[in-house]
C-alpha cells in the first residue's frame, strides 16, 4: 500500500546535510579537548606537589617563587588520573560534554545551521573562558612571556583557572565559523 504524498510548503527548505565532517575541525576539538585535560592535570599535579619540592638546579616551587620550565613538568609528574578526575567539578564535567557533543555532531551528518549555533552558544554557557581567551592573547606580554610566573598567579589569577575554557572558547567559535559558512542559502524559486 502506497503512502499518501504530502505537499510541501514552497517557503520551506530542507536541511542540508553533509557526508563526512571536515578531518580538521574534528582535530580541533580534539586538541581543545586534550588542552583541558592537560591544565586540570597540572592543576591537580600542582595541588599534589610537596611543599619544598625544588627543580634540578635548586629552585623552590612555593607559593610565591617564580617558576621555571622545569617546575610545570614537576607539577605535572606528580598529577594522577585519578587525581585530576577527582579535582573535576560539575562545570569541568559541562565542558567536557560540550567538546565530546561537538566532536560526536561533526561525526555524524546533521544539520550545520544547528552545529553552527550549539557552537556560537558556547559563549553563553561559558562565560568566564572570556578572561581565558584574554590570557591565552596576552600570555606572551604577560607574567608567562616575562618568565615572572609563580604559583600564585596559577592558583589565584581567575584568567589562568578559566585558560581551557577560553581554548575552547575559540575552538567552538572557529568551528561555528567553519560549519556557517558551508551552508548552502535556500533556493530562491525561478518567477521567468
Amino acid at each position: 500500500m502506497k503512502k499518501p504524498a504530502t505537499a510541501a510548503r514552497p517557503d520551506a527548505s530542507p536541511p542540508v546535510y553533509r557526508k563526512s565532517a571536515s578531518p580538521g575541525l574534528v582535530v580541533l576539538a580534539g586538541v581543545s579537548l586534550l588542552f583541558f585535560a592537560l591544565v586540570r592535570a597540572f592543576y591537580a599535579g600542582l595541588d599534589a606537589t610537596p611543599p619544598g619540592t625544588v627543580d634540578s638546579a635548586g629552585r623552590p616551587m612555593e607559593f610565591n617563587d617564580p617558576l621555571s620550565p622545569e617546575h610545570l613538568l614537576i607539577a605535572l609528574r606528580h598529577a594522577t588520573s585519578s587525581g585530576t578526575v577527582a579535582a573535576l567539578g560539575v562545570y569541568d564535567w559541562v565542558l567536557v560534554a560540550a567538546h565530546l557533543l561537538v566532536i560526536a555532531l561533526l561525526l555524524t551528518p546533521r544539520p550545520r545551521k544547528w552545529l553552527a549555533r550549539l557552537c556560537w552558544s558556547q559563549v553563553l554557557l561559558f562565560p568566564l573562558g572570556l578572561f581565558g581567551v584574554a590570557v591565552l592573547i596576552t600570555a606572551p606580554f604577560g607574567p608567562i612571556g616575562r618568565g615572572t610566573v609563580d604559583r600564585e598567579t596559577f592558583t589565584d589569577a581567575a584568567g589562568f583557572v578559566c585558560i581551557d575554557q577560553g581554548f575552547w572558547l575559540l575552538t567552538s567559535l572557529i568551528i561555528g565559523w567553519r560549519v556557517s559558512r558551508k551552508i548552502k542559502p535556500p533556493a530562491s524559486p525561478d518567477h521567468s
